[in-house]
Parts: C-alpha cells; structure tokens; sequence
C-alpha cells in the first residue's frame, strides 16, 4: 500500500505543477492525461504485485484513489475535447457554442433522470406483479382439494383425503 500512496503523491504533485500554470494549452491538457494514463498503468501494474493487508486498505485504493486518478483523467479529455471543437471566433458565436454545449449537456442529464425514473417505476410494477402472483400461488397451494365420496361407502367419513 505504500507503494500506492508514493505513486498518488507523485501522481499529484506531477498534476500540481501543471495546474498552477495560468493559460490552460491543449499541450497542458495532453500532459495532464498522458500522466493520468501512466499512473492508472502503473497502479494497475501494482495492484497485481501486492496484496492488500485488509480490506479498509483495499476499499480506500477502489473508493478514494482510483476513482479520483479516472475522474482527472474524464475531465481533462473533456476539456481537451473542448478546446479542440470550441470555434476561434468572436465572442457572441463562442457564447452560443457554450451555451448549445451546456444544453446538450442538460438534455442528457434529462434523458438519464428519465432512464432512473422508469426503471425504478418499472422495477416497482414488477415487483408488485411478482409479490401478488406468489400470493396467489399461496393461496392455490394452500387449498385442499378434497376426493369426492364415494357412493358405495357406507360412512360418510370415509373415502375423504386430508
């Protein structure tokens, strides 16, 4: 595990010094990346080389780490992919562009909510659906099903089943 935090540290100061510069460049933005994807190899290099002592450490790396080593790695590609498809215009069609960007960006959270929502309503009506067919498998296990008597006995309790 020391191994892993030395890496993270390195990874971090690495990203420091590049993030304290005032103009953002693509060339930042591809170093930043290239760092992030040679950490994430090197971590992965590591992670089959060790054991984790317990699982506190193991669920530290997956929770804290690692998630924070990919969400660099998702923002830095998206604001590359930003500044290469933003337009070298005036300001009003770079506005436009931005605000086109950030209403595609809603209409994609919309769709997700969405997806959420009916999943969930429909994982509801399923659920309820399978909760009241058991039920009535229940009830249909339950019954008894007597025989019916038979004439030629002459007593009226014989001839039924439990």
């Amino acid at each position: 595990m020391k191994r892993i935090l030395l890496l993270f540290e390195q990874y971090n100061v690495r990203q420091k010094d590049l993030v304290l510069k005032e103009n953002i460049s693509i060339d930042i933005l591809k170093s930043q990346i290239d760092i992030s994807k040679d950490t994430l190899q090197r971590l992965k290099v590591s992670i089959r080389n060790i054991k984790f002592k317990n699982h506190t450490e193991e669920i530290y790396f997956f929770k804290q780490i690692k998630p924070n080593i990919y969400a660099d790695f998702i923002f830095y590609t998206e604001q590359l992919r930003y500044l290469i498809g933003k337009p070298n215009t005036t300001n009003p069609i770079l506005k436009s562009y931005t605000l086109i960007l950030a209403a595609a960006i809603a209409l994609g959270m919309l769709i997700i909510v969405f997806l959420v929502l009916t999943s969930f309503i429909l994982h509801k009506t399923i659920t309820k659906f399978a909760n009241s067919l058991s039920q009535v498998f229940v009830c249909l296990i339950s019954l008894r099903i007597k025989k019916p008597r038979n004439p030629h006995l002459p007593f009226k309790g014989v001839g039924y089943s439990n």
